[in-house]
């Protein structure tokens, strides 16, 4: 029996107020295990990406609860919530958001430091760390391609490097809203055959699509609808 994770916990988000009040999410509850990969489907518009977002500590929920690894989201501070997202989650989205200006070692490593200054740490280990970043693309295939800038490389290597740097800091889950939704179906397959090969090797995975194609290779898949957990089916 595989280790809880994750608890989202009556989650609801609601926008506005009156008549012009919005129910994104309303009262979503379920579990992720350490090492299972999870897809939540549904319509544009349905809250699956707010979900996500709240799932991450980048939004805060109007009720509910998220715990991760029995840390309470609702109970910490923003700092603390900036914190944890550097330590024990990794972000994967559909549009890249490498910077252009960076190659794409660089923008591998960039959140390891990023993360080590705001931990104090005194000393940088330039050479370590470059070398695991490497490592890291190496894993996802791209070790050529560590010089080159991202206007070089085309969409599925540049979610490639995305992928390697949400993973830089070790993560204890990576949340993915879209992350084949910019790629031709080579580029997709690609990068789901790395997704697989990821959780074989034990990552935890949320991934939010519209394809039942991509949502048929996780091992469970959530439908929401308006907002609410409409289904849930386990491979």
């Amino acid at each position: 029996m595989r280790e809880l994770l994750m608890e989202i916990q009556g989650i609801s988000k609601t926008y506005g107020s009156d008549s012009n009040k919005v129910q994104a999410v309303d009262n979503v509850s379920f579990d992720i295990e350490r090492g299972s990969w999870t897809a939540i489907v549904g319509p544009s518009g349905h809250g699956k990406s707010t979900l996500l977002q709240i799932m991450g500590g980048l939004d805060r929920s109007s009720a509910g609860t998220i715990i991760l690894d029995d840390k309470n989201l609702s109970q910490l501070n923003n700092r603390q919530l900036a914190q944890l997202r550097a330590n024990k989650i990794g972000f994967v989205f559909q549009f890249f958001n490498l910077l252009p200006h960076l190659t794409a070692l660089e923008n591998v490593v960039l959140p390891l430091w990023l993360n080590k200054k705001w931990l104090n740490e005194k000393r940088l280990n330039g050479k370590k760390d470059l070398q695991k970043c490497l490592a890291l693309l190496e894993r996802v295939g791209l070790a050529d391609k560590a010089n080159n800038l991202p206007s070089t490389l085309s969409g599925g290597q540049q979610q490639r490097v995305a992928i390697a740097r949400a993973l830089v800091n070790e993560p204890d889950i990576l949340l993915m809203d879209e992350p084949t939704g910019n790629l031709d179906s080579v580029s997709e397959a690609d990068v789901l055959a790395l997704f697989k090969e990821l959780n074989d090797q034990g990552s935890t995975l949320v991934l939010i699509t519209h394809s039942s194609a991509v949502a048929s290779c996780a091992e469970r898949e959530i439908e929401l609808i308006d907002g609410r957990l409409c289904k849930e089916v386990s491979a």
